[in-house]
């Protein structure tokens, strides 16, 4: 219920990788999701939906990935399924 508060609402927040890759990102109520890189102004579209522990995505044509989400002292942390950071969420 956070992350659909949170995130869930159709308002950009910024995401980035570990390695320093940056993207914003806009995750509906309906289900529909885009993710734009920072220095893009094209989006690549997908879906989303809430999971027990956290949200599963696909982006253009791959498959669904689910991931857990953590708070984690002012932004997010998103892993995938072997615990391994893949990106941070924040709503700044």
């Amino acid at each position: 219920a956070e992350i659909q508060a949170t995130f869930g609402t159709g308002t950009p927040f910024s995401s980035s990788t570990p390695s320093g890759t940056s993207y914003t990102i806009v995750l509906k109520s309906d289900g529909t999701a885009s993710r734009t890189p920072r220095r893009s102004k094209t989006a690549i579209t997908g879906t989303w939906r809430l999971s027990k522990e956290g949200y599963c995505s696909t982006w253009g044509k791959s498959l669904e990935n689910c991931y857990r989400v953590e708070k984690d002292t002012g932004r997010y942390k998103v892993l995938d399924r072997s615990g391994s950071t893949i990106a941070y969420w924040t709503t700044k």
